[in-house]
Order: C-alpha cells, then structure tokens, then sequence
C-alpha cells in the first residue's frame, strides 16, 4: 500500500518536473536570436544563393533577428521589419543594438547627463549590462550608456 503511494506520487512529480523542462525550453525558444554584422558591410539578398539579386545592404554592428535558417544562409529581419537572405559568414555574435525612435540620448552614466543624441538606425556595439542600462559605443566618437527600451536588438530580460 505504501509503495503504490509512493509510486502514484513519484509518477505526479515526474509529470510536472517534465511540464516545468517543456515551459522552460518554449520560452527560451520564443526569445528572439539576434545578431550584427561581422563586416564593414554585407549584402541581403532576395534569396538564399550568392548570386542571387542584392536587395540593399548593411553595415557593421547593423543588428539583425534570426527568422529562418537554410544551409549557411539567414533569412534575417531588420529594425524596420525588411527581411532578405545574409550567409551566415557576414554574421556574428557581437552584440550591438540599434537606435529604434526617432531619438535616443546616450548618457555619460545610467540616468546621467546627456552627451550625444542618436538618431533612428544609429549602430552600437554593446559591452556591458547594468539593469535596463547598456554600456554601448560606435567605436568612435558615441561612447555611453543607452536604455533598453530605446533600442532594438536586445529584449529587456537579456
């Protein structure tokens, strides 16, 4: 009697620890997959082959989500939502961000004092995380802190 009890309530815990991994893994699936341009630059194509027709092109840091895979080839999706074909050798893992309003002020700290207005597209790469603060730079002359809800390539929770 106790080992059927036993068994009935190792079976019930089993069936929810296995609900539990499921939730886990579709939640982390459904998180986006970003990634920047490796390059100076790199071209979308209309389809999946290297001679197929270049649609426009992006430069470094530009950030891109992860649609579709095919072979070495991404269909990618940009800030303003226009999708092509990129081999995956012109992609990296950097992570880089990318101004999604109109404006966004980059800060000398988080909340701190304004030192640069970014207009939208503006490209930057990311190095450090404080809260819903980015640590971020062009690598140039915009250097500072940016935040998350101004920007695209990053979710708030990563």
């Amino acid at each position: 009697m106790a080992s059927e009890h036993y068994n009935k309530g190792m079976k019930r815990l089993f069936s929810i620890l296995c609900l539990l991994a499921m939730m886990t893994a579709t939640s982390h699936a459904l998180d986006p997959e970003y990634k920047s341009v490796k390059g100076k630059t790199a071209n979308v194509r209309k389809d999946s082959r290297k001679n197929a027709k270049i649609t426009w092109k992006m430069w470094k840091y530009f950030v891109v989500e992860i649609v579709k895979y095919r072979g070495d080839w991404r269909l990618i999706r940009d800030f303003e939502g226009d999708e092509g074909w990129v081999h995956q050798d012109d992609l990296s893992d950097v992570r880089a961000v990318q101004v999604r309003g109109k404006m966004a002020n980059l800060r000398k700290s988080p909340g701190g004092k304004v030192v640069w207005e970014l207009s939208r597209g503006y490209s930057l790469r990311v190095f450090s995380r404080r809260g819903d603060w980015l640590e971020v730079s062009d690598l140039q002359d915009a250097n500072g802190w940016i935040h998350v809800d101004t920007v695209w390539g990053m979710t708030k929770n990563k």
